[in-house]
Order: C-alpha cells, then structure tokens, then sequence
C-alpha cells in the first residue's frame, strides 16, 4: 500500500520519496505518516508554498481512509481551518469524510455542522450524510447478491 503514500509525498516541495519508504512497512504507517506531513507541512511551508499542499494531503489521505482523516481534521481544527481558502472552508471537512460508510460519521457530521456552520453553508454536509447513507444501503443491499453471484461463478 505504498502507492497513495507516493502520491502525496510528491505533493510536497523538497521531501524525497526514497528514503522515506525504508522505514515505511504497513498502511497504518504510511496513514501516520501522510498525517504526520501533512500537519508539518502545514506548519512550516504554508508561507512558502500556500495551504493548497495541505489540503490536497488530507483530501488524497481522506481518499483511502475518509474516517481518520476527518477525526484527525477536526481534532486539529484550529491548525487545519487556515489551510483552506476561505471560499472553500465549509465543504473541506464534509469532503474529508464524504468516502466513509460508517453509520458514526453521519452523527460527527452533524455535530461538526451544528457547531461550526451556519444553516444556510450545510449542504456539503448534507450531500455527504447522503453519500454515506447510500453506500451503507449498498453495502447491505447489494453486497450479499455480488457475494452470491461470485460464489456461484467460482463454483461454475
């Protein structure tokens, strides 16, 4: 799983990939360690390079694993806000966890939008509790007839 790793360390100005993948040995450490940039990124280079490096790390890092990455966006809210355009900043942590499928997102959503927008700016919220309640019916609804038909395929 090293290639969204690749990804975004070449969104990074002067980070070389190679020898970082040396001590790279399994998802959740290149999940940290997407974090891990993204946050120092965010700290040292936002003057030099602008916020969009770090948006696009916690987007291609939502990508894979949409739940760690909003937790961890908004657990660091007051670091991470900044980072975003202004113009973008009220869809950014409704697109972060817009791939999840787990029920406990669409409660976090809400929370985070009761909390931090207005009424009138929750509609990427809103458009992401329905993305998320979608592929939970999929999941439950079609998943068991694709299991089937490929137990059936396989048996053939």
């Amino acid at each position: 799983m090293l290639y969204p790793f690749a990804r975004l360390i070449r969104l990074i100005p002067g980070v070389s990939l190679n020898p970082v993948l040396t001590y790279i040995r399994n998802s959740d450490s290149v999940l940290s360690l997407c974090i891990l940039i993204a946050t120092c990124e965010c700290r040292s280079s936002v003057a030099l390079y602008g916020a969009t490096n770090a948006s696009q790390i916690f987007g291609a890092v939502a990508g894979d694993h949409p739940d760690l990455a909003f937790d961890y966006a908004v657990a660091h809210r007051e670091q991470v806000a900044p980072l975003v355009d202004a113009s973008s900043r009220s869809r950014f942590f409704a697109q972060l966890a817009g791939g999840s499928a787990d029920p406990a997102m669409i409660d976090k959503l809400n929370d985070y939008a009761s909390r931090h927008l207005t009424p009138q700016s929750r509609g990427s919220v809103d458009r992401a509790i329905s993305g998320i309640r979608d592929r939970i019916r999929v999941r439950r609804e079609r998943l068991p007839q694709i299991t089937r038909w490929l137990e059936a395929w396989r048996g053939a």
